[in-house]
């Protein structure tokens, strides 16, 4: 039997469609895009990618369809030394994907479709995902595409077993809210289960009511975090 992954995520995995373009465009324009990129993406495939390539034992759990992007995805992961365990693939449904338009200046603009990995249920990762992450040292999960309770899901069968939460806070709660993945209150709440935060500024800025960053720090730390990425306050959005 091989070892159990020491790092695992629940989160947006999926195909990154980039459009190089000139630059980004309002309402009702057109423009010739420079070239078309694709690539293996998310936020949580990304980290544990990273992970993977340090030569750590890493695995996305989560769902794919039977497509090509469901596909792309895996053989990533393979290249990677990933394993591939906690993948389930879902017949007849599509991966998640995500357009992304970037202009000269690397200012971009991001268009998701979670598709079956966003329709990920709280039940589903107790039945699917549980073991993978009791045994496991470190859980890494995102506010981003997915709905709260399967992300509180994983954080509570994580804490209860002592694996160490990391979570990418990769949008404002406002967004969270208005995407109707969970309400500001319960996402916030749910923080109390984090041991270390990755907030983007917006939703540092949000949760604190605070610009200064060492104030920012102080607040969120009151919520009973334990550390900060090293790169707490990057801007996604």
């Amino acid at each position: 039997m091989p070892e159990p992954a020491k790092v695992v995520g629940i989160g947006s995995c999926g195909v990154d469609y980039f459009a190089i373009v000139p630059r980004l465009l309002g309402p009702d324009e057109k423009i010739n895009a420079d070239r078309l990129e694709i690539h293996a993406g998310g936020v949580t495939g990304n980290n544990l990618t990273q992970v993977g390539r340090l030569g750590i034992s890493a695995a996305w759990l989560g769902l794919i369809g039977d497509d090509d992007s469901g596909r792309l995805i895996t053989r990533a992961f393979a290249a990677d030394g990933m394993d591939l365990s906690g993948i389930e693939t879902i017949k007849g449904e599509q991966s998640t994907f995500v357009w992304i338009p970037v202009d000269a200046q690397g200012e971009r603009c991001i268009y998701m479709f979670p598709n079956v990995n966003g329709e990920l249920s709280a039940d589903q990762v107790r039945n699917l995902f549980s073991s993978h992450i009791k045994n496991a040292r470190h859980f890494h999960t995102e506010a981003s595409q997915l709905p709260l309770p399967p992300i509180k899901e994983g954080m509570q069968i994580a804490r209860d077993a002592g694996v160490r939460v990391l979570f990418d806070l990769d949008v404002a709660p406002s967004y969270f809210s208005h995407a109707k993945l969970g309400s500001e209150k319960d996402l916030i709440a749910a923080m109390q289960l984090v041991d270390v935060l990755k907030p983007c500024k917006a939703a540092a800025r949000e949760v604190t009511g605070e610009s200064d960053y060492e104030k920012m720090a102080a607040k969120l730390l009151c919520l009973g975090l334990k550390w900060f990425a090293s790169s707490p306050f990057r801007s996604r959005w």
